[in-house]
Order: structure tokens, then sequence, then C-alpha cells
């Protein structure tokens, strides 16, 4: 018997598993995306159209600075995964 066969496993790495644009929708819907800092590394701000504003983190590999505006037409939404763990989203740009 492998001693290892029964004991609780944790998941490894988070790993990307899809890249996509914004879609026309999503960047309808957006009147300004920005950098900014964030309790665990910086994050875009989005303000919608509507009033209110939503936050997702950048990716690690990202370029972007605090204070930079994000360009949506060449941002990409990156999805990662990692066993045992709902999906994330992080932005590239």
């Amino acid at each position: 018997m492998n001693i290892f066969a029964s004991i609780k496993k944790y998941a490894g790495r988070w790993a990307e598993t899809a890249r996509r644009n914004f879609s026309d929708e999503e960047k309808n819907f957006v009147d300004k995306a920005e950098v900014v800092a964030s309790q665990y590394g910086n994050s875009v701000k989005f303000s919608f159209v509507d009033g209110t504003c939503g936050f997702i983190p950048l990716a690690r590999d990202a370029n972007a600075s605090v204070g930079d505006t994000v360009n949506m037409s060449t941002a990409l939404v990156l999805t990662l995964s990692k066993s045992g763990e709902e999906d994330i989203e992080r932005i590239l740009c």
C-alpha cells in the first residue's frame, strides 16, 4: 500500500487555462479603466457607465503601473485554474 494514497493532497500553482479579449459589450459597459494599488498588489479599477465600479487584479506579468489607463482594446482577460478552487480572472495589460 502506498502511504500517499490516503492523505489529503493540496493543489499546486494557478495555471492559465484561457485568455481572451474584452467583448464589445464589456467595453461599452466601462467608462474608464485604470491601474490602482490594492491590498495584494495592483488591480484594474473599472468605472462603469452606470456610476458603479469594480476591481480585477492584474496578472503577475502585467507591465502596467499604478495610474496607467488600461486600453481595453489590447488588454486581455486571463482565466487561471487550480484543482479544488474556483477559477479566477486576472487582467494582462
